[in-house]
């Protein structure tokens, strides 16, 4: 299982937003400018944060984005397969492809 740069992304904004008061409202280019993460590339991260349910948008009054539950009910797990994909652990972490046991790569039956 190799990490992209969004999982690095997605977790330093959410570790960041868990550091700030409860309910902290943040603009997704206030996070990124702040992270010093690249805005276009930030924004696609935010929209499957929020399709997971990870992130909840306000877009009356304040707007911006807050975390969609407490900080400890949210697991880097629900984080990565909310960036990476529902497969990302099914993925071999020697090889950029899946591996298993119909098509292994050579490291898998000793991992």
């Amino acid at each position: 299982m190799r990490l992209n740069q969004e999982s690095e992304y997605a977790l330093r904004a959410l570790l960041y937003l868990a550091q700030q008061p409860h309910d902290t409202i943040m603009t997704a280019r206030e996070l990124a400018r702040r992270l010093a993460i690249p805005e276009a590339f930030f924004f696609k991260i935010v929209r499957k944060l929020v399709r997971h349910g990870i992130l909840t948008p306000h877009r009356s009054g304040q707007r911006g984005y807050s975390l969609a539950r407490s900080p400890e009910k949210i697991s880097i797990m629900e984080i990565l397969i909310a960036v990476e994909g529902p497969d990302i652990f099914e993925r071999c972490i020697f090889w950029n492809q899946r591996c298993g046991d119909d098509n292994p790569c050579f490291f898998h039956r000793y991992w």
